[in-house]
């Protein structure tokens, strides 16, 4: 979760499934966007991004993308992405936009610059940006509930039944 890039392994299971015949993979769950990859004859859409979320405080989480899918006159598949921002209560479609393609461009150099090199340095790059993803998001959440307990007219009640769910841990 919340990292731009697939991991390895998702890298070469969207790869298996083009190379037995799959013409398009649509991946989810990350909760950003992930490059979109010309495989073989093959389009893999790593994760669409943000649709409908909570975690409204980082833009990361509040982008999503729409693929329009065509198969041209020589079956080729090509693709057309627009932007989507997720605010408070809509969300925002842009068309053509440049932020988007640009980060699409960086997330898929970094991707093919990974997988082009051994095996274990993609996977120790992956597994420490989601040690650090873990870590924010952690803190994140932590400042919500203080956020919640210091505005909120139930801090009481919020108190004891955050202590409720700690002692139940133990």
């Amino acid at each position: 979760e919340y990292i731009n890039i697939p991991s390895y392994d998702q890298v070469k299971l969207a790869h298996s499934t083009i190379d037995y015949g799959a013409d398009i993979m649509i991946g989810h769950h990350p909760h950003v966007i992930q490059p979109i990859e010309r495989y073989k004859n093959g389009i893999i859409i790593y994760s669409l991004g943000n649709f409908i979320f909570d975690f409204l405080f980082s833009k990361e989480f509040r982008l999503g993308m729409l693929v329009d899918l065509y198969v041209n006159g020589d079956d080729k598949i090509e693709y057309k992405v627009s932007e989507v921002q997720l605010e408070e209560k809509k969300l925002n479609i842009i068309n053509n936009s440049s932020l988007l393609l640009k980060k699409l461009i960086n997330y898929e150099s970094k991707m093919n610059d990974l997988i082009s090199q051994p095996k274990d340095v993609y996977i120790r790059y992956y597994n420490n940006k989601l040690k650090m993803n873990h870590l924010y998001q952690r803190i994140m959440m932590k400042l919500k509930l203080i956020e919640l307990l210091i505005f909120s007219n139930h801090r009481k009640q919020l108190l004891i039944n955050l202590y409720k769910k700690i002692i139940t841990l133990f």
